[in-house]
């Protein structure tokens, strides 16, 4: 079975012939955060980057598609040598982590909401966190909370329609505060002190997300 991407480059230049490329890959733009981040850490490393942005986005997907999707493009990813992949999106890895592992035999890293260090920096007891629908309804979210947020309090948003704004190149604007306005102004008038943003597109948004939370608000 042939999976082709919906777009695919590499990270830094032309991938070597003997080069295992890292392997990265989101349902579209927000995994260049992530990207950003492993060629800042690993300059030497090739990677090889797949948005699937031909079904972006994946928080509103079934659990079957987003399963179905993920090891079509992680088979794409190891068939074209990534010796290891990053599944640099919150949704994609809360549903399809335990699969991919059981799988591939390349190591695979996943990405959860940072409820772990956002319960430690709150001074107040109370958080809040930011993620696609389907991130919000899920187990690994849920294990996340009851392991690390014990004397938390944590209210978990489905921040609908972030991604799309992401995707469109629209991160600051009228726009975009009137999307964030009814995400965030709940959970400050609550007294959450400390916001996750638990999806790779959303630090795209900081900017906007901390203009409209307050300077007495952390953003993790």
């Amino acid at each position: 079975m042939k999976h082709q991407p919906a777009e695919v480059g590499a990270g830094r230049g032309k991938l070597s012939q003997l080069a295992q490329p890292i392997g990265i890959f989101d349902s579209g733009l927000g995994g260049l955060s992530v990207l950003r981040e492993v060629n800042t850490l690993l300059p030497a490393e090739d990677v090889l980057y797949y948005a699937d942005s031909a079904h972006c986005p994946y928080g509103g997907r079934s659990i079957e598609f987003i399963l179905e999707r993920s090891v079509a493009i992680t088979s794409y990813l190891v068939e074209h040598g990534a010796k290891l992949v990053v599944v640099a999106c919150n949704t994609a890895s809360s549903v399809a982590l335990g699969r991919l592992r059981e799988v591939f035999h390349v190591p695979i890293v996943g990405m959860v909401p940072a409820v772990k260090p956002a319960a430690i920096a709150t001074r107040s007891g109370k958080i809040g966190v930011l993620a696609t629908p389907r991130t919000v309804t899920g187990e690994a979210l849920a294990a996340l909370i009851r392991e690390h947020a014990h004397n938390v309090r944590v209210y978990s948003v489905p921040a609908y329609g972030l991604v799309d704004l992401v995707e469109a190149g629209r991160t600051t604007g009228s726009e975009v505060e009137a999307a964030l306005q009814p995400l965030i102004q709940p959970l400050t008038a609550k007294g959450a002190d400390t916001l996750v943003l638990g999806c790779t597109h959303y630090p795209f948004l900081r900017a906007a997300i901390a203009a409209t939370a307050g300077e007495h608000v952390s953003i993790i």
